[in-house]
C-alpha cells in the first residue's frame, strides 16, 4: 500500500496500482511494479551477478578517492559518484572459469576536463611509504592552488588510502604513508587533480570558467612492492 502525501500527485512511498513510489537523492520518483518477477538463475545471470557484487565492493574499496573525482559530474547529472564509478568501469572485471580478473590499469577514479598533472613513477625505495612525482601542468583549466590526490589500493588487505598534496607551479610530489603490515604487497596507484575555487573562476589562458570541484582525468600512475 502507499503512503500518501500532499495529495495523488504528491510524494509517495509504497505501491500504488501498477507503479511502486520512492524516495532516491531526495527526489519523489516511481518505478513499475512487476508482479510475476523470473529468476531463471542462469549461469550468464550468475557470473553478471558476481561481477556486479565485485564492481560494488571495488567502488566501496576506493569510495574516498570516487568521491572526489565523480562528486563534480554526479552532482550535475543528480546521480551518485558510486552509480558513475560502476558505469565508467563496465568491463573493467571479467570472470572466466569462475576466475574473476581485475584490469586496475584501465579503472578510473575520477572524470573531469580539469588539467590532469604530469605524474612521474612511484618511487617506493622508503620502508612504509611511496612518493609520487608531478609536473604541475598549469596549463588551460588549472590553477597553482589544485588539489593533486594520490590513490594507493591494496588488493591483498582490501584497503586503500587518499593523500593529497597541491599542485604548485614547477616539479612536486605527494608522500603516502602506508601501514606497516602492506611491506612486500604489491599496490596500485591512481592520481587526478581537483579544483578548490570557491566559486566559478574565469581563467585567462583557457578563456573559459573552472568550478568548485571540478576534477581532472584520472591517471594510473602504475603499480609496485611495498618496501
Amino acid at each position: 500500500m502507499s503512503k500518501n502525501y500532499s495529495g495523488y500527485m504528491g510524494p509517495q512511498i509504497g505501491k500504488l496500482g501498477p507503479a511502486v513510489g520512492f524516495k532516491w537523492k531526495n527526489k519523489n520518483v516511481f518505478r513499475a511494479y512487476n508482479p510475476w518477477p523470473k529468476n531463471p538463475n542462469t549461469q550468464k545471470q550468475q557470473d553478471a551477478r558476481q561481477i556486479f557484487g565485485a564492481m560494488a565492493s571495488l567502488s566501496r574499496l576506493m569510495s574516498t578517492a570516487i568521491n572526489f573525482g565523480f562528486k563534480f559530474q554526479a552532482d550535475a547529472e543528480g546521480t551518485t559518484t558510486r552509480g558513475l564509478f560502476m558505469k565508467k568501469n563496465k568491463g573493467v572485471i571479467t570472470l572466466t572459469g569462475g576466475t574473476k580478473t581485475i584490469d586496475y590499469s584501465s579503472l578510473k577514479v575520477a572524470e573531469g576536463s580539469l588539467t590532469s598533472p604530469l605524474f612521474g613513477t612511484a618511487d617506493f625505495d622508503t620502508p612504509e611509504q611511496i612518493k609520487v612525482s608531478f609536473e604541475s601542468m598549469v596549463v588551460g583549466p588549472a590553477t597553482k592552488d589544485d588539489e593533486v590526490l594520490i590513490l594507493v589500493v591494496n588488493p591483498d588487505f582490501d584497503q586503500a588510502i587518499v593523500a593529497k598534496g597541491t599542485r604548485g607551479n614547477g616539479s612536486s610530489n605527494v608522500t603516502v604513508n602506508v601501514p606497516a603490515p602492506w611491506g612486500g604487497t604489491t599496490v596500485h596507484i591512481y592520481g587526478f587533480a581537483r579544483a578548490t575555487v570557491e566559486e566559478p573562476t574565469f581563467i585567462e589562458n583557457y578563456n573559459g570558467n573552472i568550478y568548485p570541484g571540478q576534477p581532472s582525468n584520472s591517471v594510473y600512475i602504475g603499480s609496485g612492492n611495498v618496501a
